[in-house]
């Protein structure tokens, strides 16, 4: 994993922390939870903004959104008293799964998604593979 992906991995989980500190935050009329928030938030979208230097936006978007997303409903279950449901935890990885092109995390160039040549879309369908 490069460097770029761990901040978005990084950033991802601060974006949980800056969700959970929101609701908590009561509509900023809570001190703490507002002054966590706002340094959660900076730090989240801090790290992010770093990140897309080397990062195509739309997958480090999605896999940013998809982990902060997956995280809070998690958090939000196991200690605010969310409603359990494998949807909110599977659906935003799914999401964020979609967005990433297999094997290309690895290659070290920044790029995400697409084919050898960097341009269009494959997409595998049963009886060859195709690109759009």
């Amino acid at each position: 994993m490069t460097m770029a992906w761990l901040l978005v991995v990084v950033a991802g989980l601060l974006e949980t922390g800056f969700a959970v500190c929101l609701k908590l935050s009561h509509g900023f009329t809570r001190l703490w939870p507002t002054i966590a928030f706002a340094c959660f938030a900076l730090g989240s979208f801090g790290l992010l903004t770093l990140a897309l230097r080397k990062l195509d936006v739309g997958p480090a978007y999605a896999v940013w959104t998809g982990i902060g997303a997956a995280g809070t409903a998690i958090y939000g279950m196991i200690f605010l008293g969310d409603l359990v449901s494998v949807m909110k935890i599977v659906g935003p990885g799914v999401g964020a799964g979609l967005a990433l092109d297999r094997g290309d995390l690895g290659r070290g160039d920044g790029r995400v998604g697409g084919d050898d040549q960097g341009v269009g879309l494959r997409v595998d369908v049963p009886g060859g593979a195709g690109h759009i």
